[in-house]
C-alpha cells in the first residue's frame, strides 16, 4: 500500500467505520477480474487459474452453486453479507437500497451482491462473475 493508499483508508475508516474500511482493504487486495471479447479473464494484481476452486465447506453461510463451476457462501449479519468466493476471497459487504430482493454493496457500487430467495448473482466493475447462482432453501 502507498502512502495515498493508506490516507485514503483512514478517510474511510473516519467516514464509513471499520467494517467498510476493512472490506475495502481486502477489495483492493484481490485481484479485479474483467471479461474480454474473447471470454479470457484478466488480473490486475495476479492471474489466477480458472480451475482454481477454494473450498467453502467449512465456511459458514448459505453455499450458492453459480454457473461456469463456480460457488460462494454468503453469511447474512444484520445489515451486511460475507461473502467467501470459490476463487478465494473474502469480502463483507453492507446491505444498500434495493427495490426487490436483497442487495450488498460497497460504496462506489463497483462490487454488488444481488439476492433474491434462492438465487444470486456478483457484479464487478459493471460485469456479472458470479452468474446464475442457486441454493437450496
Amino acid at each position: 500500500m502507498t502512502y495515498k493508499d493508506i490516507n485514503a483508508m483512514i478517510l474511510v475508516f473516519l467516514t464509513y467505520g471499520a467494517a467498510i474500511a476493512v472490506a475495502l482493504m481486502i477489495f483492493k487486495a484481490a485481484p479485479v477480474r474483467t471479461a474480454t471479447a474473447t471470454n479470457a479473464v484478466a488480473t490486475s494484481t495476479q492471474t489466477v487459474a480458472a480451475h482454481q476452486v477454494v473450498s467453502l465447506s467449512n465456511d459458514p453461510g448459505a453455499l450458492f452453486s453459480c454457473s461456469s463451476n463456480m460457488s460462494l457462501k454468503a453469511d447474512f449479519v444484520s445489515h451486511e453479507v460475507h461473502l467467501v468466493l470459490s476463487d478465494g476471497r473474502r469480502i463483507s459487504v453492507p446491505q444498500v437500497v434495493s427495490a426487490d430482493g436483497g442487495r450488498y454493496a460497497n460504496p462506489d457500487q463497483s462490487f454488488v451482491f444481488w439476492n433474491k430467495g434462492t438465487s444470486a448473482f456478483v457484479q464487478e466493475y459493471g460485469n456479472t462473475t458470479y452468474a446464475d447462482c442457486l441454493t437450496t432453501p
